[in-house]
């Protein structure tokens, strides 16, 4: 009997050969997704290295840790976000828009990456457009404080001050203890001349923020608008110490030097209550930070003046006039120091020079008008003067009272 070979059917043959190939397949995706999870793995720890990095202020660092975490994982979103924030740090914005470039063409699209489309937006100076990314990023994830802080701050600065504080009003409860949703509540009803309700809203972010210099700064002279004077010394006066302040004793905390707006405003305050040789007193500690500032200067004079130190008045005046040589009202109070001080001939050379050129400064004409009476000969140009002024100031009754009184005396001649 004759026997026939057995031979494999071709459909079995190539079954088995596609079976083996579909399992080595199978066996490489697998490789290839257990390889994934491990670089998205690696990258995950790395982020947060370069996040830490970059919260600590080390930028090189981050940024380099931030080139490891997207080259272990290309599809990173939120690499390529911390990649944004570090070029943005680095004044890089042309860099910072390729990397959320990249961030935005891998979805979902997230509030982060709308917020930071604002950022690049602003400092490319298309605030229109920044304005609306930070509207949308707000509106995406209502509960983050930084898109609620920015948004309004962009309403603010569009002069939206209106639609700020119908943003920002309603969130103070849920913000409650943020210090800086207070102070742009505050900041928006400055804006809107509701001084008051702003003074609440510092008072609050004050007390939650004690050892912040910037905000009681702006407190205080939120404090002074309102008429708060007391409140405003208590604000601003410790912001007027320097190391080795004459009133305390030396301190060892370094403390940054006081901005010249604090000083004027707490000089403001003093004078307001009443304390003249006080403001005097910071004014004086405070110009030696500022020497170089003539408003500190000239409110050195009004605060000598009002405490009766003419001679200092005129010290800081004649500073005043140094640094800032047309500044009217340090003339005035040099003019007015100097007739209090029977420098006569002084006065009437500062009061023609503010004259010059104001020639309707009523007060100049009045210090020149006294100074000219004391002279012999100077009668008839006092009485020119006064006249002058009342043609500019009708009612002006002083004038009127001494030219009548000059009348008189040349009639009794």
């Amino acid at each position: 009997m004759t026997r026939t070979p057995i031979r494999s059917a071709p459909g079995a043959l190539t079954a088995l050969l596609l079976l083996a190939g579909c399992s080595e397949l199978f066996h490489n995706k697998r490789a290839d997704e257990a390889h994934q999870r491990w670089s998205h793995m690696r990258a995950s720890v790395k982020l947060q290295l370069a996040q830490k990095s970059y919260d600590n202020g080390a930028i090189d660092d981050a940024l380099k840790q931030c080139n490891e975490v997207l080259r272990l994982d290309p599809e990173f979103t939120d690499g390529y976000l911390l990649a944004t924030r570090i070029h943005l740090e680095r004044g890089e914005v042309s860099k910072a828009r390729s990397a959320l470039d990249a961030a935005a063409a891998r979805p979902p699209m997230t509030p982060e990456t709308t917020y930071l489309q604002g950022v690049i937006a602003e400092r490319q100076g298309r605030r229109e457009e920044a304005l609306i990314h930070y509207q949308d990023a707000y509106l995406a994830d209502p509960d983050e404080v930084d898109y609620l802080l920015t948004y309004v701050e962009s309403l603010i600065a569009a002069d939206l001050c209106e639609q700020a504080l119908e943003i920002i009003e309603p969130r103070r409860a849920d913000f409650e203890q943020t210090p800086a949703v207070h102070t742009l509540a505050g900041q928006a009803l400055s804006l809107l001349g509701r001084d008051t309700e702003a003074a609440e809203c510092y008072q609050f972010a004050v007390h939650l923020a004690p050892d912040n210099p910037l905000l009681h700064e702006e407190a205080g002279i939120a404090f002074l608008a309102a008429g708060w004077n007391a409140a405003a010394v208590d604000t601003l006066m410790p912001l007027t110490r320097t190391k080795t302040d004459a009133s305390t004793e030396e301190r060892t905390d370094p403390h940054p030097p006081t901005s010249a707006g604090a000083i004027r405003a707490v000089t403001t305050a003093l004078l307001r209550n009443g304390q003249p040789a006080r403001a005097a007193r910071v004014l004086e500690q405070a110009i030696k930070e500022h020497a170089s500032e003539p408003t500190l200067w000239l409110m050195l004079a009004d605060a000598h003046l009002r405490s009766g130190d003419l001679h200092s008045a005129a010290n800081a005046a004649r500073q005043t006039v140094t640094l800032a040589p047309e500044e009217p009202e340090a003339l005035l109070v040099l003019a007015y120091a100097d007739l209090q001080t029977h420098r006569d001939q002084e006065a009437i050379a500062t009061a023609r020079r503010i004259l010059d050129r104001h020639p309707d400064d009523v007060e100049a004409r009045a210090l020149l008008a006294l100074a000219l009476e004391r002279r012999p000969d100077g009668r008839v140009g006092a009485a020119e003067q006064y006249r002058r002024i009342l043609s500019i100031t009708p009612t002006h009754r002083w004038s009127r009272a001494r030219l009548q009184r000059l009348d008189q005396q040349a009639r009794a001649d």
